[in-house]
């Protein structure tokens, strides 16, 4: 009987207000699926996925799925103090999703400090092509990422399109930073470049 190694685990954080598509696009990186239906508020959720990073060994990512919905709130800071890296979502189509991240940034900062990784996720892209105006512009997203040093990513958790690169460069974020703060050991022994 052979033993289960088990795999470094790095935590992972969604936030944002409610009806952006976190959900969707947690469901659509760990299942690679799309569920069209109404909105249900998430009051806390986790996926696991197992993904192997740029550095080729293998890591057990976890998405803590959290509540948008103002009343839900109350449970991030626990959340937030045991994450190491986070997608703030906001809706391309809605206004006030966006005006609400310095909220999202500020819970963070005020938990964790300013050195953990963070990605501004634009989500619901893939409506730009319909009848559906964008609200939010791309340029105005890159600037708010520049002026406080966030990642930044437009994504479609319904078509699946960049979902997966913006998971896995905020877990290699993630896993580099823990790291530095020697939460991670560096895997040591040789490694072929």
């Amino acid at each position: 009987m052979t033993k289960m190694k088990k795999l470094p685990s790095i935590g992972l954080c969604l936030l944002g207000s409610g009806a952006v598509g976190k959900s969707c696009l947690a469901v659509q990186y760990h299942h690679g699926i799309f569920e069209e239906h109404d909105y249900d508020p998430t009051i806390q959720d986790v996926h696991r996925k197992n993904v192997r990073l740029n550095d080729k060994r293998e890591y057990c990512l976890e998405i803590q799925d959290t509540a948008g919905e103002p009343e839900l709130r109350g449970l991030l800071e626990e959340i937030i103090e045991t994450s190491e890296g986070f997608m703030i979502v906001y809706s391309v189509l809605d206004k006030r999703s966006f005006e609400e991240v310095t909220l999202f940034l500020d819970m963070i900062w005020k938990v964790r400090g300013k050195e953990v990784p963070i990605m501004l996720v634009a989500n619901k892209i893939d409506t730009l092509s319909t009848e559906q105006a964008r609200v939010i512009s791309k340029e105005d997203a890159q600037r708010l990422a520049h002026i406080h040093q966030l990642m930044y990513q437009e994504t479609s958790a319904k078509t699946g399109e960049n979902v997966k690169t913006s998971f896995v460069a905020l877990a290699e974020k993630a896993r580099d930073n823990m790291i530095l703060t020697g939460k991670l050991k560096k895997p040591s022994g040789c490694q072929i470049a």
